[in-house]
């Protein structure tokens, strides 16, 4: 059943699908109106201190856009904010280890696939937020169509503020302009992941020394054609477009097990880094020019961002068509730690991440003058080598809000909800899946995917050998209980509806 994502927020607004903040949505194009006043300012009295984890490789200048920050938020809020920031390589298991350990903090950075957030929030460790955000953020609610919250409910409380931005899921390839020209390929014929062989042969081929694609393994069960329900990597996943949404194990699948194979030859080829299983971080071969192609998602925009990534012009082609996928819902977010002293004045920071344009853009692109320069009311020029670039707007607060750059489009958020309004929409759309039933099981196989999964995913061992081991540690951990669960809430969310 096809159906379009501007349908499903008429549909589901006039339905009145969102009970818990019980206010009415806007239009989406009202999404990115946000002022630079969004939040009085502050009663005085003594500041507090709120603990923030964030996910990007610490920058030199951190330190010089953390004290600016605190200057903004001291203001309006009568808050400081201690601003940590945890790579993305270590940054799941730093906070499994922070969260487990029940260590104090405040605003946490999360998604289905960052900071276990379904699981923690079915086991405590983030706090419900419906109350909070009547309160402290009825602006960031108000500025997303209500429907997605949706998204991030569990029992009928939000547990996640969603990092609002492009949510249909276009998968594509990027590659440096000068690399393209360098070997005479047309990008244009590229329509699945094996048409890129014949590139990656060549840069192979011209110097060994430049690892010939960087792969992201969280982005490709769209592209193998499955949505993952919950928890990113965990078993059961239902196929896009199958209206009976049967749930199924994506890993004894066709499609994956190629994908999977597909991997290894490029690995054995020489196309994947050799230590592709255990690399931190490809930030600094983008930079050095020593990676030939990257596979990502495709969005506007996002051309630009590779570009600053890579320090070169590049070109982008894209082999999977947009879809807004469940998963895509709570991808990005932040959410509150239920060890917060302070719950109520983190709603309130995370409100201004998403409502006033100075804080949110301080935290995406950092010093006016030090970091970038002002070229117009809403557009900057980017300080190369000035000591803070995150590249990370999407995982800060409503992307809506954030200044544009280098060639993007003047149009760029028009663009962008325009796609997340004309892309084909999952009949999951909707559907949350509580792990509480089955959370033994989910750790249990958790702990099976940490040992396998990258290692296979990257090609660095045989599939013949370790999708059997693979598989049978999972289902030995609880797959089939995980599965038949996914199974039956959907089949009570599909009766309910």
């Amino acid at each position: 059943m096809k159906k379009y994502f501007a349908l499903f927020l008429c549909l589901t607004l006039v339905l009145g699908i969102f009970t818990g903040c019980g206010s009415p949505a806007p239009s989406a194009a009202a999404s990115t109106a946000a002022t630079s006043t969004a939040t009085a300012p502050a009663e005085k009295g003594e500041p507090i201190e709120l603990i923030w984890y964030t996910r990007f490789d610490d920058q030199a200048d951190t330190a010089k856009v953390n004290e600016a920050l605190n200057k903004l938020t001291l203001e309006k809020i009568n808050a400081t904010i201690k601003m940590i920031n945890i790579p993305g390589a270590t940054y799941n298991d730093k906070m499994q280890v922070i969260l487990g350990g029940r260590e104090e903090c405040d605003v946490v950075f999360a998604g289905a696939g960052f900071a276990d957030f379904w699981g923690n929030a079915a086991r405590g460790a983030f706090l419900p937020l419906n109350d909070l955000i009547k309160t402290y953020a009825q602006g960031t609610y108000d500025a997303i169509p209500a429907s997605m919250w949706n998204g991030v409910k569990l029992n009928g409380e939000i547990y996640g503020i969603i990092n609002y931005q492009i949510e249909a899921k276009e998968g594509g390839v990027f590659v440096p302009t000068s690399r393209l020209e360098k070997h005479g390929f047309d990008l244009t014929t590229v329509k699945k992941l094996e048409d890129i062989e014949p590139l990656l042969e060549k840069i192979h081929a011209d110097d060994p020394t430049i690892i010939p694609v960087q792969m992201n393994e969280v982005d490709f069960m769209p592209l193998m054609g499955y949505d993952d329900i919950g928890t990113y990597g965990m078993p059961g996943a239902v196929a896009i477009g199958d209206d009976s949404l049967k749930v199924i194990n994506q890993y004894e699948t066709e499609g994956w097990q190629n994908f999977v194979k597909l991997m290894r030859k490029w690995y054995q080829a020489g196309y994947i880094a050799k230590d592709a299983a255990t690399i931190d971080s490809y930030n600094d071969l983008f930079k050095a020019g020593k990676v030939g192609v990257m596979i990502s998602n495709v969005k506007p925009g996002g051309l630009q961002e590779s570009e600053v990534l890579w320090g070169e012009p590049m070109s982008v082609q894209k082999i999977m068509d947009g879809r807004v996928l469940p998963s895509a819902i709570s991808a990005t977010l932040n959410c509150i730690s239920s060890t917060s002293k302070h719950p109520e004045k983190a709603m309130e920071f995370i409100n201004l991440l998403n409502t006033d344009k100075d804080v949110y853009n301080l935290c995406c692109f950092g010093i006016e003058g030090t970091h970038y320069k002002k070229i117009g009311d809403d557009r900057i020029e980017l300080v190369e080598n000035s000591g803070y670039q995150p590249n990370k707007a999407w995982a800060m607060g409503n992307q809506f809000n954030a200044y544009k750059y280098g060639t993007q489009s003047d149009a760029v958020w028009d663009e962008t909800i325009a796609l997340n309004e004309g892309a084909q929409v999952s009949d999951l759309l909707g559907f949350v899946f509580d792990p509480e039933p089955v959370k033994s099981q989910v750790a249990q196989c958790q702990s099976v995917w940490d040992q396998y999964f990258r290692a296979i995913v990257r090609g660095t061992v045989d599939p013949d050998q370790y999708i059997p081991e693979f598989l049978t540690k999972l289902e030995a951990s609880g797959a089939k209980e995980i599965i038949a669960e996914k199974q039956a809430q959907i089949d009570a969310w599909k009766a309910s509806k």
